[in-house]
């Protein structure tokens, strides 16, 4: 029997709408993916090399065999959940699934913070590698105005489109595979024993120690000429001051 009163429309139940499931469109190729991921782990080993074996010292190779470990792991990870939950986000997309908003809010904060210092990192040693064609770039401040200008124009890139960002990333993986060469080889009489050294802040020498034969190689990087020092027993980690600058070598130069 119904309880409506005569001339009243009896309420309908709300229905709740289901979230639709979205899908990840394809827009990027084999080509562009990989020259991203090449990128991205390229130019964190150009300026990270340094830097670690400046900490690890002889366990620098098995920091890097470690963290290669954990980078095979999370792109597992990541293609897991990318197919498991087809949708934009990431690691943030991953937690909010696992965990919760509060979580996955985290997660998306610290990519964030990892992509600032990653881009402030890498676009400040771009006007560096280009002070061979402008040598002004390597000093302050036309090497952080040099940063602000590669910032803004990769921003303005992105905004234009993701697939003229790929062929960047295409154009600039080709451009290193095709640069990539021995420009010389400079030998040591019997071979030697070079450790841990730098180059002079005019870049014209090389100061390497021969840990394990007690001398010290100086060699001309101009003509390849080495001169061998005798010095006391097993010279390690040679600091060459002042500090080279631009043609630093990394590790025992890392003060400046």
């Amino acid at each position: 029997m119904s309880t409506t009163p005569p001339g009243t429309v009896a309420p309908q139940p709300q229905r709740r709408g289901r979230r639709r499931q979205q899908t990840l469109e394809r827009v990027l190729g084999t080509p562009a993916l990989f020259a991203t991921a090449y990128g991205n782990v390229g130019s964190s080993i150009y300026y990270a090399l340094g830097l670690v074996a400046g900490i690890a010292l002889g366990l620098t190779p098995l920091v890097f065999v470690i963290s290669g470990l954990i980078f095979a792991a999370t792109a597992a990870t990541y293609a897991e959940g990318t197919v498991r939950y087809p949708e934009a986000g990431g690691s943030s997309s991953f937690a909010r699934h696992a965990f919760n908003e509060l979580v996955s809010f985290g997660a998306a904060w610290a990519q964030m913070l990892n992509y600032i210092i990653t881009i402030a990192i890498s676009a400040f040693f771009v006007p560096h590698y280009l002070s061979i064609f402008w040598g002004p770039l390597r000093e302050n401040p036309w090497d952080i105005v040099g940063g602000v200008v590669v910032v803004v124009l990769l921003v303005l890139l992105n905004v234009i489109g993701i697939r003229e960002a790929a062929r960047l990333n295409i154009l600039l993986a080709v451009i290193d595979f095709a640069t990539r060469k021995v420009e010389a080889n400079w030998p040591i009489p019997g071979g030697g024993s070079p450790d841990m050294g730098n180059v002079s802040a005019d870049g014209k020498t090389l100061w390497l120690s021969g840990r394990y034969d007690n001398v010290v190689y100086v060699f001309d990087t101009t003509s390849g000429a080495v001169t061998v020092i005798p010095v006391g027993k097993e010279p390690h980690g040679l600091t060459v001051w002042p500090q080279p600058g631009r043609y630093s070598l990394g590790h025992t130069g890392n003060l400046r």
